[in-house]
């Protein structure tokens, strides 16, 4: 008399089809895991910054923390402090691959937008009657930089990027007095800031940038770091 019990070991029909769906199942949806888990990984690996510019990013940074950009220097040596550390900086940018070196200029173009965005700040906040005198010590200090500049030119020279190659156009202006860039690079530079900002900035800006360059003139300075008259 045959048994009314399936034999051991053995699975009903459909509990075995469903084992078997549920088998499928789960090797689609591990899968699928897998291929999420690829993508992401792939996706993080594109995205992924150069760690040079990351390196690059903290060493501009430890200067701009050492060299505060929003204060003036503090006498002959801390100025002549400043100048060796941008001919360093400079020097970091030509050690990089070309392709790197505009995200470089990037980093440097953000501690001269704090720099000049403080100098803004401070000519507005002066009163009137006495921003004459502050346009004169920003002069002052920036002769100053210049002279120092130009007493390092022949290594500047090596340096600075040429026109077209390594950011050129793109990056922030040469350092006062430096040659390698045109005055109409540090023009269009400072033309480009200005297009970015808003129009309250913006009208900020050329008040403060025309007021030092007529005090400049004034004073027999061509602006741009050329020299006296």
């Amino acid at each position: 008399m045959p048994s009314v019990h399936a034999s051991p070991g053995r699975l009903p029909a459909g509990k075995s089809t469903e084992s078997r769906r549920g088998l499928w199942l789960s090797l689609a949806c591990l899968l699928l895991l897998v291929g999420v888990a690829g993508a992401g990984g792939w996706w993080w690996w594109s995205r992924r910054e150069d760690p040079r510019i990351t390196e690059f990013r903290q060493f501009t940074q430890d200067l701009a923390k050492k060299y505060d950009p929003t204060t003036p220097p503090k006498g002959m040596l801390d100025t002549a402090a400043r100048v060796t550390a941008m001919v360093s900086w400079f020097a970091k940018v030509q050690a990089l691959p070309e392709a790197l070196r505009p995200a470089a200029f990037r980093e440097g173009e953000k501690v001269m937008m704090t720099a000049i965005q403080s100098r803004v700040d401070g000519y507005f906040t002066t009163p009137p009657e006495k921003r004459g005198a502050y346009i004169d010590e920003q002069i002052r200090n920036g002769e100053a930089m210049r002279k120092m500049f130009e007493g390092n030119a022949s290594k500047l020279s090596s340096l600075m990027p040429n026109r077209g190659q390594g950011g050129g156009g793109g990056g922030p202006p040469g350092p006062p007095g430096g040659r390698s860039r045109s005055e109409d690079d540090r023009n269009a530079w400072r033309k480009n800031m200005i297009d970015r900002s808003s129009p309250q900035q913006r009208a900020r800006f050329n008040e403060y940038f025309g007021a030092m360059e007529r005090r400049m003139r004034e004073q027999g300075i061509q602006p741009g770091g050329g020299p006296r008259r």
